[in-house]
């Protein structure tokens, strides 16, 4: 995690000579921009990398995206043919659309190509909801590699959010109550491994992520109230929160207590939405669900 330096070659570039399709990204209020550990920069919709790896070589920009979202263009015509050869069959021609530093055009494509893997009910697509619906998330997709004793393991963290309230950084699992994982022990399991993770690197997940909200200031993509908070007296809270996006009240009224019995040791709680459109502060009781 002390990889992470706030005046890497990339977020300096970013912030002082911005390139038109970087502000294109920073405008869209639809994208989700992460810092990663290792100095680059993952861009997000719906779950889905609109870039993947945004580095600077100190000549050029790179990243990249997944083949999927490529948006397609045909000339004349929506349907392609079909060649048919003696030994092979091949499409008629067909082009990659211009993306034209990242135009509305451009975007809208992309995002309607992501939706098509990420469906409004999937996971990714709920936690994006989260972080679109609740300015306090500052990160996604946490990832990291370490030792638990003689174990390798890799810790992989859905959302982080800073509770103002409580003046801590929380690290949330998001869940769909199509998840199996509620209703066997592997729910336990992975809450627990996350409270160990959070509990032995407290004091580097502070210090990573006061650099990453700097680094995250000076690029001007952070939420206004998020911009003007001081975090400097801001700790790490060692459970983690459970987040379901997706319930219906049958549904909380079968199921909630019991997974609340299952994760009490390894979770601050857990919240049972309707849909993710509501703020994740830690409260000492239930607000409605």
């Amino acid at each position: 995690m002390n990889r992470l330096k706030i005046n890497s070659h990339l977020f300096e570039i970013l912030s002082s000579s911005p390139p038109v399709w970087w502000n294109h990204l920073v405008q869209d209020e639809d994208v989700a921009i992460q810092i990663r550990k290792d100095n680059y920069i993952d861009v997000y919709y719906n779950g889905g990398n609109i870039i993947r790896k945004l580095t600077f070589d100190g000549k050029s920009f790179n990243g990249e995206t997944h083949f999927k979202y490529i948006p397609l263009e045909s000339e004349g015509s929506d349907y392609i043919p079909f060649i048919f050869g003696k030994d092979s069959i091949t499409f008629g021609k067909v082009n990659i659309m211009k993306l034209e530093r990242f135009s509305k055009k451009s975007l809208k494509r992309i995002k309607e190509a992501i939706v098509n893997y990420y469906p409004t009910n999937s996971e990714k697509a709920i936690q994006y909801r989260f972080i679109k619906n609740d300015p306090w998330f500052i990160d996604s997709e946490f990832e990291y590699s370490y030792k638990d004793g003689r174990q390798d393991k890799t810790i992989r963290i859905d959302l982080v959010r800073l509770d103002s309230i409580l003046r801590k950084i929380v690290f949330v699992e998001v869940k769909t109550v199509g998840d199996r994982r509620l209703f066997n022990n592997d729910i336990v399991t992975q809450l627990r491994d996350y409270k160990n993770f959070i509990i032995q690197y407290k004091p580097e997940l502070e210090a990573y992520y006061k650099k990453l909200i700097e680094v995250k200031r000076n690029l001007k993509i952070l939420p206004d109230c998020v911009a003007k908070e001081n975090i400097n007296n801001y700790g790490i809270l060692e459970k983690p929160l459970l987040l379901l996006g997706d319930c219906e009240q049958e549904w909380i009224d079968k199921n909630a207590s019991k997974i609340d019995v299952k994760i009490n040791d390894y979770a601050v709680g857990a919240y049972y939405f309707g849909k993710p459109a509501y703020h994740c502060d830690i409260t000492k009781k239930s607000n409605r669900n």
